[in-house]
């Protein structure tokens, strides 16, 4: 079976298996955040302006089953380039919800805002019953093959773990993204761009105390440090520099580091 497959072959199963009454907006807020989060996942991969929803194929009896396959537009396939978006879509649900059981690091597809609160709502009903559990799952119609990459089961506890860690990283998105500067002192640049131009726009450098492997804007406090990038005789990408710096933010992302301060320049060891 590949990701190729048909798309109305593979569906999602929803299945809980409650030892109480379920609440009716838990219940329904849940199946509503599987859209939600559904519909946000095709968003970030290019999928605007197209049909693509999830509806309800069977409701079994017994333990709370939905099963809900993709419906869309043969438009929405060919933009999709074939792929079967509800096994990625399965990839993402597990790997999301299993770092927040888990406490491993959240992956950046599910670090926002609207995932984490979707992942949320979708364990509600799980949270509320103790002893109950909940599985989500993509197969092909009539249960033939089962995606195991794309499977999971949470039980009660691993569901309030879940909801406790997606609202610690929700504060802590709220934090970053409004903080506009963060200072540090005696951290090491390394150059990635350095025009001999005092008001050169190019300049750019990696801070690894910030951002690790990212070159960002560089700016400088006047152009007396500046200065002192340039009058050494070493090759100046082959050095650290031994610096003061603020990270510059916008909507929680460093868009920019100023330089105050040069303490010292050194060649890195091999």
């Amino acid at each position: 079976m590949t990701q190729d497959q048909d798309p109305e072959l593979v569906y999602l199963r929803y299945h809980l298996d409650n030892n109480a009454p379920v609440d009716l907006l838990d219940f329904t807020d849940s199946i509503l955040a599987i859209q939600s989060e559904y519909s946000h996942f095709l968003k970030g991969r290019g999928r605007h302006g197209t049909n693509a929803r999830l509806n309800i194929k069977k409701v079994e009896e017994g333990s709370i089953v939905f099963e809900f396959m993709e419906a869309v537009l043969p438009t929405a396939i060919v933009a999709a380039g074939n792929a079967n978006t509800l096994i990625d879509f399965g990839k993402h649900l597990k790997n999301l919800a299993q770092s927040l059981t888990t406490g491993s690091q959240i992956p950046a597809e599910g670090y926002n805002q609207e995932s984490l609160s979707n992942i949320s709502k979708i364990v509600q009903p799980l949270a509320r019953n103790p002893d109950s559990n909940l599985g989500l799952s993509v197969m092909t119609d009539g249960g033939q093959t089962i995606f195991n990459n794309c499977t999971f089961n949470l039980n009660s506890t691993e569901g309030n773990a879940l909801q406790n860690r997606a609202q610690g990283a929700k504060e802590t998105l709220r934090e970053s993204i409004s903080r506009t500067e963060e200072s540090k002192e005696h951290v090491l640049l390394r150059l990635a761009r350095l025009d001999r131009e005092a008001d050169s726009k190019q300049d750019r450098g990696i801070i690894e105390a910030f951002e690790v492997n990212k070159a960002r804007k560089l700016l400088f406090d006047d152009d007396s440090i500046k200065a002192r990038f340039m009058e050494s005789d070493q090759n100046a990408f082959k050095c650290l520099y031994y610096v003061d710096a603020i990270a510059m933010y916008q909507e929680g992302r460093i868009i920019a580091y100023r330089i105050t301060n040069l303490h010292d320049v050194f060649e890195a060891e091999d």
